[in-house]
């Protein structure tokens, strides 16, 4: 499994990390009759999550995203169930789902994870760098 693999997969676990304040959210005005993009952020309401894993030091590195909306049980996140159940556990708080204790390689390949979103009315935002994909 590739690092950016195995940091998406970790990612159900570390749920999600887009805390960055970019929060592109879809609003509904009556002008705006278009249909949303499948993979487009839902709206205010509902229980969901934009995640970001940024590879490298700085802000040019790799990235990988994924929805996970718990509320519709839709999105592009890889483990869908899994995350939002993680989630539900620690009430949305992302900084409270456990990772399973695991050995970590010491080898230095930096990510970035943010997530944001909203959870049972409420803003939820995350970041958090971490040493390498193992450990996120």
């Amino acid at each position: 499994m590739t690092p950016m693999a195995q940091a998406t997969l970790t990612t159900a676990r570390r749920a999600l990390l887009a805390a960055a304040a970019t929060a592109a959210l879809l609003g509904s005005t009556a002008a705006a009759a278009q249909a949303a993009p499948p993979d487009a952020p839902p709206t205010d309401t509902g229980n969901w999550v934009h995640v970001t894993v940024m590879q490298g030091d700085g802000p040019t590195g790799p990235t990988r995203s994924a929805l996970l909306d718990c509320s519709a049980r839709r999105g592009d996140h890889p483990h869908t169930a899994q995350a939002c159940g993680e989630l539900a556990a620690v009430g949305g708080d992302i900084a409270r789902v456990h990772v399973q204790d695991t050995s970590c390689p010491m080898i230095y390949q930096p990510l970035t994870a943010y997530a944001h979103g909203m959870w049972n009315g409420r803003r939820v935002a995350y970041a958090r760098n971490f040493s390498n994909a193992c450990v996120l």
